[in-house]
């Protein structure tokens, strides 16, 4: 797509908002329990979105099925 430097500049900025918006309703969704589980009592770890290239994050090679 050809986009000229203000259309790039709009396109960045609406992908910058829905990115925040997805992390902020990732993170209260997390927070959610349906009342179906109630009385589990386990322990939740939410973080902020990671992105997929960070290079603190990595994968240990294991079997797969």
């Amino acid at each position: 797509m050809n986009c000229t430097g203000v259309e790039r500049e709009k396109e960045q900025c609406l992908n910058e908002v829905v990115i925040n918006c997805l992390s902020d309703l990732l993170q209260v969704a997390a927070k959610i329990k349906n009342d179906a589980f109630s009385a589990g009592h386990e322990l939740r770890f939410i973080s902020p979105m990671i992105n997929v290239g960070d290079d603190h994050i990595s994968n240990r090679v294991g079997r797969t099925a």
